[in-house]
């Protein structure tokens, strides 16, 4: 499954077409990635994309005239992928982050490991460590991803993200069993209402609104007896 966030490789062919079909601006960021065999990252996938291909983006360090960050858009025939895995681990991102998140990094990843949570890193922190070069800045954000499949990890990843938050400017999406993923910070903010709410979902293609009561849904019923339980 090509979920967004995922790392891709393409082939020497896939490269030649995504060069050939950019716009001579782009080409060079293109040519960039190829030589130097870095991944590029799933993205939400264009309205007009067909089934055998990949919507790709190719995030480029900041401007260091203005700071300004290009993400460079691609598409590969999903024929011409060589390679693929998940988001790096917070473990990872650790190594290349500035000192003073390392520690929090450690106990986040701990905190996750021992509740069990699937977690992944995006974003400017993941770029840098892929790539060598530098995207992290004083406004960077610590991007997170968890992958909760049961209203009792669910809860456990909110917890673990606010202990944490206070040292480590976090930020990032939860991830439902059905792909749908929802800003962590968003979520927080409307689920302490006892109203039915509805929060902003990025799909693989759409971006709309869902309630909170059905993305609830998709988690693994066994869980979500247990938390009743308790």
């Amino acid at each position: 499954m090509f979920a967004r966030h995922k790392l891709v490789w393409l082939t020497n062919t896939g490269w030649e077409a995504a060069f050939e079909a950019a716009p001579p601006q782009q080409r060079e960021g293109i040519l960039k990635w190829h030589r130097a065999d870095w991944p590029g990252v799933i993205r939400r996938s264009d309205a007009d994309a067909s089934e055998a291909e990949v919507c790709l983006g190719i995030p480029l360090p900041p401007s260091a005239i203005d700071g300004a960050r290009l993400r460079i858009p691609i598409r590969a025939a999903r024929t011409e992928i060589r390679k693929k895995r998940d988001p790096i681990s917070i473990g990872e991102a650790a190594l290349v982050a500035p000192p003073v998140w390392r520690k929090p990094l450690g106990e986040l990843a701990e905190l996750a490991s021992e509740e069990g949570l699937s977690t992944g890193v995006y974003g400017s922190l993941a770029m840098q460590a892929l790539t060598g070069m530098e995207y992290v800045t004083a406004k960077s954000d610590v991007d997170m991803l968890f992958y909760p499949d049961s209203a009792l990890q669910l809860a456990a990843g909110i917890k673990i993200f606010r202990n944490v938050q206070n040292r480590l400017p976090l930020d990032g999406e939860i991830v439902f069993p059905s792909g749908d993923a929802v800003a962590f910070k968003e979520w927080i903010s409307v689920t302490g209402s006892r109203l039915a709410t509805r929060v902003l979902v990025k799909q693989k293609q759409l971006v709309q609104l869902m309630s909170t009561t059905t993305l609830l849904g998709t988690l693994d019923k066994v869980g979500n007896s247990r938390l009743c339980e308790r």
